[in-house]
């Protein structure tokens, strides 16, 4: 309850209008002020250094096929703002790699790029202006040659053959031998060659009771027949004779070799008329033979291989460079007169009477 001497009153202070003016020149200030803030912020800052490429580099400048290269490159934002930029990366003009690089203020920062899976061929990569060029290099590649097996293969033989790896290609590689023998696998081996580089390597395998081997090295394969070999007895004869007579050669072999005469007639050297045995150290008479002018053909080695007739070990044959003839003048009755020619066999090769061939006389049987 209010006192009856104490009164209220309201009174209502309008604004004198000097008052309005200045409020409106204040706010107009705050707004400029803030605008010349924003302003300088926004002109600083789109007028300050931009982030750069600061150095970038390959790992190689030359790579094996198969192999990765490295991109690494630093950037650098030497403003006084935090900055956030984009380098696109570019191989053989086809975009690779982009993405926003966030940088504060005066940093360096590094990113690595990997390149892999490239084929064969020269390449290019550009950044910021700037282009950076390496090689791949062709990949591996590898020749494979094998020594091919002896004229015959004989029972209870060892073979030793030979191969040989080259990496043809650019690239260093690993190239992968498997030795089959009859289907088994008797050697595995990894051989790991530079580029051009070259490599030898051997197989023994010992052979008994086969009648037939085959032998692969990877997609390389060597078949034979195996050959039991024998020694004829001195004197035994491979063909009858188809001729007749008197005439006889004694033989002498000193060598350390067997040997097998063939005899054929100067006018047909292509036929044998007779063909006979002789081992090492040893003689014999050749008879049989008539009128006429012959030839001797001389085939030499050990292990004779009838199946094929050759010798399985130093198989060799000659002609010797002479004629022999032959003029008998015997009567069954009287007797008479009749050619024998006496020849020492020895040392056949280097020597100027006996000439290399590499076919002999059909022997007719």
């Amino acid at each position: 309850m209010l006192d009856n001497h104490v009164s209220l009153t309201r009174t209502t202070i309008t604004p004198q209008k000097k008052d309005k003016v200045a409020l409106v020149v204040l706010i107009i200030l705050l707004i400029l002020i803030i605008g010349a803030t924003f302003g300088g912020y926004y002109y600083l800052k789109t007028t300050a250094p931009k982030p750069y490429v600061y150095s970038a580099q390959l790992s190689a400048d030359v790579i094996q096929h198969d192999k990765e290269i490295y991109f690494e490159v630093e950037y650098y934002n030497p403003s006084n703002w935090d900055a956030i930029t984009s380098f696109p990366i570019y191989l053989q003009d086809e975009l690779f790699y982009e993405e926003n690089v966030d940088l504060v203020t005066k940093e360096r920062f590094k990113e690595e790029y990997v390149f892999s899976n490239l084929d064969a061929g020269d390449y290019t990569i550009e950044l910021a202006d700037e282009k950076y060029t390496f090689t791949v290099l062709s990949p591996a590649q590898f020749e494979l040659k094998v020594d091919e097996f002896p004229d015959l293969l004989i029972d209870s033989a060892k073979i030793e053959l030979d191969y040989k790896i080259t990496n043809v290609g650019e690239s260093k590689g690993d190239y992968d031998v498997d030795v089959k023998y009859n289907g088994e696998v008797i050697k595995s081996e990894t051989y790991s060659l530079r580029s051009q580089e070259d490599i030898k390597d051997s197989f023994n395998i010992d052979i008994e009771g086969q009648e037939d081997i085959s032998i692969s090295v990877n997609d390389y394969e060597l078949k034979s027949k195996i050959y039991t070999p024998v020694r004829l007895d001195n004197g035994e004869k491979l063909m009858e004779n188809t001729v007749r007579g008197y005439g006889y050669f004694e033989i002498f072999n000193t060598s350390k070799d067997d040997m097998i005469i063939y005899v054929t007639k100067v006018k047909d050297p292509s036929t044998a008329v007779a063909a006979i045995y002789i081992r090492s150290d040893d003689d014999l008479k050749f008879r049989s033979f008539p009128n006429g002018s012959y030839n001797i053909y001389i085939q030499k080695g050990s292990k004779w291989i009838p199946d094929v007739n050759a010798f399985a070990n130093n198989n060799e044959m000659y002609k010797w460079d002479y004629e022999f003839d032959f003029n008998n003048n015997v009567d069954e009755v009287y007797g008479g007169n009749y050619t024998s020619w006496t020849i020492t066999l020895n040392n056949l090769r280097n020597n100027d009477d006996f000439i290399e061939v590499e076919e002999l006389p059909i022997m007719k049987k």
